[in-house]
Order: structure tokens, then C-alpha cells, then sequence
């Protein structure tokens, strides 16, 4: 894909993720990111605010205190 092909797939994908139309998950793969924090990143770095729901900062505070109480974080519990 050119140039322009890829100038135009980047502002589809930021356009309908800010309509709500697709998520971070279908960011990451019609960009060919590896993870979602890459798709996040890519995001930000356009100026896009993060569609974050609270039950994805329930369910990620949730896996933050299970990955710490294994110590899988290099951190104390």
C-alpha cells in the first residue's frame, strides 16, 4: 500500500474508533499492531482519547492485584 492508502487507512481507523464503530482490538489489527498497548500508543500519538469503559478498568485493576498478589510484577503485594 502507498502512501496515500496508508494515510487514508490510518484516518478511517481513527474515525470510526471515535464514532465507536470499532475497537482497540480492531485498531490493532487492520494497523497489523502486535498489542493493544501498541494500538493505545498509536492512538494517543494522534490525539485520540481512549474509549475506556469502567468495567475494562475494573476487570485490568483486577488482573493488576491477582498479577501482584503472584508476584509476577516485580513488585511487593
Amino acid at each position: 500500500m502507498g502512501k496515500l492508502g496508508t494515510s487514508f487507512l490510518e484516518f478511517l481507523v481513527v474515525k470510526a474508533y471515535q464514532d465507536g464503530l470499532i475497537t482497540t482490538g480492531k485498531v490493532r489489527e487492520l494497523l497489523g499492531l502486535v498489542t493493544r498497548l501498541e494500538a493505545d500508543a498509536w492512538l494517543k500519538l494522534r490525539g485520540v482519547e481512549l474509549n475506556y469503559a469502567q468495567k475494562e478498568l475494573d476487570a485490568d485493576r483486577e488482573t493488576h492485584a491477582q498479577l501482584r498478589q503472584e508476584g509476577k510484577l516485580g513488585i511487593e503485594a
